[in-house]
């Protein structure tokens, strides 16, 4: 949103050099089939159906289960130590080669992030529960017809063909739409690009020299 974002609301916005873009959500009121990329799971959580529910009466249900249901660091250490077990052979050896590189194991990895999970929910569920809403409003510019200066950045853009939780098609929808934009495809699903960021912002970083 910032990248484009009028210079008159944000004007640190021409100093943005290059945008680096991980866990890609496209804009859903200009990105019309959206949804078709969904799982019918996702499609509950941040579809048509809880954005146009009053009172944001489905977002506020899914927020009640996941507390109770994901509301300690075991049970949600349970989940990501799940995630792991299904990974195919291939994401697991990058995985546990990082793991190797950065002295962890991978019950280290799921428990930190587990920590992490819990803690950005402890004080407030406000982030969460604006998720749908901001997913479909208007971003105040349509990717599309950013101006040559809002072009200028370059951006990469970071996707899974296994991610259901950003779908492959987010990213392919603003890289067909941002004037300066390319896609990176890391194998795995969501989480695959925690322990692959090191080649992700190598490649990046090396762009800017």
């Amino acid at each position: 949103i910032l990248y484009g974002a009028p210079y008159d609301k944000f004007p640190f916005g021409r100093c943005i050099s290059d945008v680096l873009l991980v866990g890609v959500f496209s804009p859903f009121r200009y990105h019309k089939d959206y949804a078709k990329s969904m799982t019918w799971k996702y499609y509950v959580v941040a579809g048509p159906i809880p954005y146009y529910m009053p009172f944001n009466l489905v977002t506020r249900v899914i927020k009640f289960l996941l507390a109770r249901q994901r509301g300690t660091v075991e049970s949600v250490e349970a989940a990501l130590r799940e995630h792991f077990h299904r990974m195919d052979q291939a994401e697991r050896e990058v995985f546990e080669r990082w793991c190797e590189r950065y002295g962890k194991t991978p019950e280290d990895k799921a428990r930190n992030m587990a920590e992490n999970i819990v803690n950005s929910t402890s004080k407030s569920w406000e982030g969460f529960m604006l998720m749908t809403p901001l997913l479909h409003s208007d971003w105040g510019f349509r990717p599309d017809a950013l101006d040559e200066e809002h072009s200028r950045p370059r951006v990469l853009l970071t996707t899974s063909k296994n991610d259901i939780l950003s779908p492959m098609a987010n990213a392919h929808y603003l890289a067909a739409n941002y004037k300066n934009a390319r896609i990176k495809d890391i194998p795995g699903r969501h989480l695959s690009i925690v322990y692959q960021m090191d080649e992700v912002w190598a490649e990046f970083l090396a762009d800017e020299q």
